[in-house]
């Protein structure tokens, strides 16, 4: 069986968070950390149903066409939303050829979708390796970076209340990072382990990652985030506490890395529930994912509200998807 281990799994949907984390637009503040942590809290409890469905005998992947089709559409449709986000990024950290306009753009997200076609050839065990590794090299990088943020970070900028009055709106920011909760719930059944584990691994490590990362940049950048169109990718960029060093460039590997793998993430399993569906077709099954993965990229680039409004509804998506099979097992039984 095509199989992944309940870590490399949570490494995978982690990975995927991480670079949502790193396209975030818009100020923070601490603010914003509790809006996260509020956002993934309703993404956990999106996700019972998906437990409880696995625990009866089996969740999306062997629930039926319709309903792996449905699996199919939303992470389709989120790996559209990520090379969206790249593409709306790629400025900022300097990826070649983003800067020669639409085509420099595609080439980018060519590249990407190439890597990504690579990794998810070689099946889940092949994306569940490279998942791992990838948050080992991402985790020891985000490391450095933030120890290299702490030479330069100021304390004060906790105490900046600059979105008081929008805890509401940094909710909703915090339900939007949802990408990885789709990696988890559409795979959590093929690890042969209890989804209790995966989803508890996955939702400890979110919290961590996503706290770490938002509060660092608020304390680098916050005395400029009025500025900063790419909070997070500012701190890097300003966290420099020695003149020879590219503390930026140590960013740029981990934001490739993530970028690859949290579109391989999204791609694996979409390909593999195309695979069962259209079994004819299974020798393509990863060309058919990513290539409408790259016209949604398009479409929700040119939509920002359209992306921002999809990323947002997913675990709602993902709720009653998961929940309509788990009531019709329970009627079934």
């Amino acid at each position: 069986m095509n199989r992944l281990s309940g870590r490399q799994l949570a490494a995978a949907a982690l990975v995927t968070d991480a670079f949502t984390l790193f396209c975030l637009r818009g100020g923070l503040s601490a603010v914003s950390a509790a809006g996260f942590l509020a956002g993934a809290l309703v993404q956990l409890l999106a996700l019972l149903p998906v437990i409880g469905c696995i625990s009866a005998g089996g969740g999306l992947f062997s629930s039926g066409r319709i309903v792996s089709g449905a699996a199919v559409l939303l992470l389709i449709g989120w790996g559209g939303a990520l090379f969206a986000m790249l593409w709306r990024t790629s400025g900022v950290v300097y990826i070649p050829w983003e800067s020669h306009g639409p085509f420099g753009e595609l080439l980018v997200g060519a590249a990407l979708a190439g890597a990504a076609l690579y990794v998810t050839s070689g099946g889940l065990r092949t994306l569940g390796r490279c998942a791992a590794v990838a948050a080992v090299i991402g985790g020891l990088c985000l490391l450095g970076l933030m120890l290299s943020a702490a030479v330069s970070s100021e304390v004060e900028n906790l105490a900046i209340d600059r979105t008081a009055d929008s805890f509401p709106r940094e909710f909703l920011r915090g339900l939007s990072l949802s990408g990885g909760s789709l990696v988890i719930s559409s795979m959590a059944e093929l690890t042969g382990e209890s989804p209790k584990h995966s989803v508890g691994r996955y939702f400890a490590g979110k919290a961590i990652l996503g706290t770490s990362v938002i509060l660092t940049s608020v304390l680098v950048a916050g005395g400029v985030m009025e500025l900063a169109g790419f909070p997070v990718v500012m701190a890097a960029q300003l966290s420099q506490p020695f003149s020879s060093q590219r503390i930026d460039s140590l960013f740029l590997i981990v934001f490739s890395v993530c970028g690859v793998f949290g579109a391989a993430a999204l791609a694996a399993p979409a390909a593999e529930l195309t695979g069962r569906i259209f079994p004819k077709l299974r020798r393509f099954r990863s060309v058919l994912v990513l290539a409408p993965m790259l016209a949604a990229g398009l479409f929700f680039a040119w939509s920002d509200t359209a992306g921002r409004v999809f990323t947002i509804v997913t675990p709602a998506a993902v709720f009653l998807l998961s929940a309509g099979v788990w009531l019709k097992r329970r009627a079934g039984a």
